[in-house]
């Protein structure tokens, strides 16, 4: 279930990525990221992750819900950039993943249980400030 999750969310990162012609990052890719890093004219760019939490056994809809998660998906920027930028990415994530929002992974659809939660900036090295968007997910089998 770990890799279908991770396979639909990314997909779906990617296609919001290249809508709106950002570069996007996955983790353990930090030669990727340094070299989104390092492109001319790149002020602004997405990396992409999954954050467990326990599972719980949950009744939806006569559906079993057993693995609940939060996608996070983070719009790092430059420091200077300016915070109005940045946010209206945000906002562009939060409205593409609404509540009740399938994500089919073919075995297991993992289905959008809450509002997107946009974070505190947060300075993160090299010059490069983060806001980490915060999708609740959990699988419905």
């Amino acid at each position: 279930m770990q890799v279908e999750l991770h396979q639909v969310f990314f997909d779906s990162v990617i296609s919001f990525a290249a809508f709106n012609a950002i570069p996007v990052t996955f983790p353990d890719l930090f030669d990727v990221e340094e070299t989104v890093r390092g492109q001319a004219g790149t002020d602004l760019y997405l990396k992409a992750s999954i954050i467990q939490v326990p599972p719980t056994v949950l009744t939806v809809c006569g559906d079993s819900a057993e693995y609940n998660c939060i996608a996070q998906i983070s719009v790092y920027y430059k420091s200077g950039l300016g915070v109005i930028k940045p946010l209206e990415f945000a906002d562009k994530i939060a409205e593409f993943y609404p509540v009740k929002t399938k994500l089919d992974g073919g075995v297991a659809v993992f289905q959008v249980i809450l509002p997107a939660s946009i974070m505190q900036p947060v300075s993160s090295d090299n010059g490069w400030v983060f806001i980490p968007v915060q999708v609740r997910l959990h699988s419905i089998k």
